[in-house]
């Protein structure tokens, strides 16, 4: 009798293996449809990044340049001291009526009637977009319980 309890049937231990393979098959899809669906997003922003370090005529160049050489911060500067950035900063955090310019209207400054220079126009949404990626991957998991919580029935 004892005999009985104390040995399991053996299917139950060839069915462990099979589990832990679904469950890994599983996770394995789930985390290549996130690369699939993200990986758009994350190219467009290298290839911003890229065209914000380098200069114009490495902008034009054909067939297209991905790893600067030598990469050069002078768009950054440019997009700085021509657009007064500290102060469009100022006014996205305390919009104080119709005299104040934000953040996306800088980015708008940029952009000139003679010609589009893509690499201060990249540096001016690398620094618009820069602080919203920062602060999503910082408060993450507020964004998620705030999200459940207001999904819950009742609650």
């Amino acid at each position: 009798m004892s005999q009985a309890i104390a040995t399991a049937p053996p299917a139950v231990y060839r069915s462990a293996p099979k589990a832990r393979l679904r469950r890994g098959l599983r996770r394995a899809g789930f985390w290549l449809s996130v690369a699939v669906i993200v990986s758009p997003a994350i190219l467009v922003f290298l290839w911003m990044l890229s065209l914000s370090l380098k200069n114009e005529i490495d902008n034009l160049a054909y067939p297209p340049v991905f790893i600067p050489d030598p990469a050069t911060l002078k768009n950054y500067v440019q997009v700085f001291t021509e657009n007064s950035m500290g102060l469009y900063f100022w006014n996205s955090i305390v919009v104080s009526g119709r005299a104040t310019r934000t953040l996306p209207a800088a980015v708008y400054n940029v952009l000139t009637f003679e010609q589009l220079a893509w690499g201060p126009l990249a540096a001016a949404a690398i620094i618009v977009t820069l602080p919203v990626l920062v602060l999503t991957i910082f408060i993450q998991k507020e964004i998620v319980a705030g999200l459940t919580h207001g999904g819950v029935k009742g609650a």
